[in-house]
């Protein structure tokens, strides 16, 4: 994995204020200007990835990373031992994510000139 990208760790449950939501942004901000971060879902920010979310009064996270292939950002991350501790299977996860083990998801961090985490 090459160094110079900015590594956005994604561990916030959805809806429960507003770090989720600017974490996405920021994501999606950096890849608007040409900086191709990877994003990494981890722990409670696994539930992020829910197909079935249903908020009340406010624009469904997992539609916006659902978009993320349009500003050029093809694969998410997800933290496999995260996502089973969450009761998640990978069937629901978007096309675009990958599950990595914890070894992976660590040389992610130790590849990134910069992390990012709300």
């Amino acid at each position: 994995m090459s160094d110079s990208y900015t590594l956005v760790v994604l561990s916030q449950v959805p809806y429960a204020g507003s770090a989720a939501r600017a974490s996405l942004d920021l994501a999606l901000a950096f890849a608007v200007f040409g900086q191709a971060p990877k994003i990494l879902f981890q722990g409670m920010g696994t539930w992020q990835l829910r197909d079935d979310q249903t908020p009340a009064g406010r624009k469904s996270l997992r539609k916006i990373i659902d978009s993320m292939p349009l500003y050029d950002v093809e694969t998410v991350y997800v933290c496999e031992s995260d996502l089973e501790a969450a009761g998640l299977h990978p069937s629901m996860l978007p096309a675009h994510a990958q599950c990595i083990d914890d070894d992976a998801a660590q040389k992610l961090r130790a590849s990134a000139r910069h992390i990012v985490s709300l």
